[in-house]
């Protein structure tokens, strides 16, 4: 017993010792994949399999034939968006069963899912191209995640979510796919800066969607610009819906009412008809949707930047002179006017009041004119 003893208090010292220096230095761990070259690894999964929670795995340029299971919260980074691809061969690219997973600049392709989100938490997919692949990205009962500024062409399904909460999807371009976006059972979600044009049917699905915002979206030339169904309680501002062959629709029993408005400025649609007669870029008529859904303040021109406040596709003296008239002011005032309260403190995040913050972001923009994309 006394010779045991003090081995097992030198194993214990040892191991609090190891896990102390593990913490200690940082220290969570950077692997290298090469599948032709000098690296720690010759492929993702054997990385993946080695690493521990927190740890990185930088994947260098060329092409990986894998189906990669994320079972750790890890940052799995290629090289270069154009040279480190994933090819799923007909399975599913990554697939994520953990929390706090990145997967950033790969092109994944030729997969039935490029990405797979199971029961994932706070993950993040940033610039990647997803290409020929069934469903670009897929995700069932998932919490907080990001997807930004990601490439969709060439899939049958750009994305598909179901049963997912407090998500943010931005600055993703999405396009030439067979169908983009379609967001089913899910809430409290920001969708927003996304190009979504020239898909072959929708650009967005929405179903069962509820209590989250849509804005700033440019939804181009596909056949539906937005397909709702049993979608209710949602805010959708700022979008430009442009020449899409239906440019909303409702379907299955229609949906309840949306706002399609902030109360002063809601969308632009390509084909409202209207008159602004007092030149203040919002329509004087409202563009009716469907029934219980309407936008009461279309823009007249699209939308592009917060700074040009009558939306006449210029940032001038016209939007310091709304500015100035409105200086001071606050909901209630007899000179407030809502579309002159443009940033606070947080940026671009309207404070109810017009103060220098507003003028002073005209003043950046001072002089930019609108250029289509």
């Amino acid at each position: 017993m006394r010779k045991v003893l003090p081995t097992m208090i030198f194993l214990l010292m040892f191991s609090l010792i190891f896990s102390f220096a593990r913490s200690a230095d940082g220290e969570n761990n950077v692997w290298t994949v090469d599948n032709d070259g000098p690296a720690d690894f010759s492929t993702i999964q054997e990385a993946v399999n080695a690493a521990e929670d927190g740890d990185t795995i930088f994947v260098k340029n060329g092409t990986y034939f894998e189906n990669v299971v994320v079972n750790k919260s890890l940052s799995i980074i290629g090289e270069s968006i154009n040279e480190t691809i994933l090819d799923g061969g007909g399975g599913t690219g990554f697939y994520i069963i953990s929390e706090g997973v990145n997967i950033t600049c790969f092109t994944i392709r030729n997969s039935s899912y490029g990405v797979w989100l199971d029961y994932a938490q706070n993950c993040l997919l940033q610039r990647n191209k997803f290409v020929n692949n069934t469903k670009g990205i897929g995700g069932d009962n998932c919490v907080s995640c990001t997807i930004s500024n990601n490439v969709f062409e060439g899939n049958e399904l750009g994305m598909r979510l179901t049963s997912f909460v407090e998500f943010e999807i931005s600055q993703n371009i999405v396009r030439h796919n067979t169908y983009g976006f379609s967001l089913v059972n899910g809430f409290n979600t920001k969708v927003h800066g996304n190009r979504v044009e020239n898909n072959t049917d929708f650009g967005f699905h929405l179903q069962k969607f509820r209590l989250s915002v849509i804005y700033e979206n440019n939804v181009k030339e596909n056949k539906y610009g937005f397909h709702l169904r049993f979608t209710w309680n949602n805010d959708f501002y700022h979008n430009n819906i442009v020449n899409n062959d239906i440019q909303a629709i409702f379907v299955v029993y229609g949906s309840k009412p949306n706002r399609w408005d902030k109360n002063s400025e809601g969308n632009y649609w390509s084909d409202y008809n209207g008159t602004d007669s007092n030149r203040d870029g919002i329509g004087d008529s409202a563009y009716v949707i469907a029934e219980d859904n309407s936008d009461d303040f279309p823009l007249m021109n699209p939308y592009w930047n917060p700074a040009d406040i009558n939306h006449d596709l210029k940032v001038n003296c016209e939007d310091i002179s709304i500015s100035a008239n409105a200086f001071g002011a606050i909901p209630g005032s007899p000179n407030w006017n809502p579309h002159a309260d443009i940033t606070g403190k947080t940026m671009l995040v309207p404070d109810g009041k017009v103060d220098m913050r507003d003028i002073g972001l005209i003043a950046k923009n001072y002089g930019q004119t609108y250029v289509a994309k």
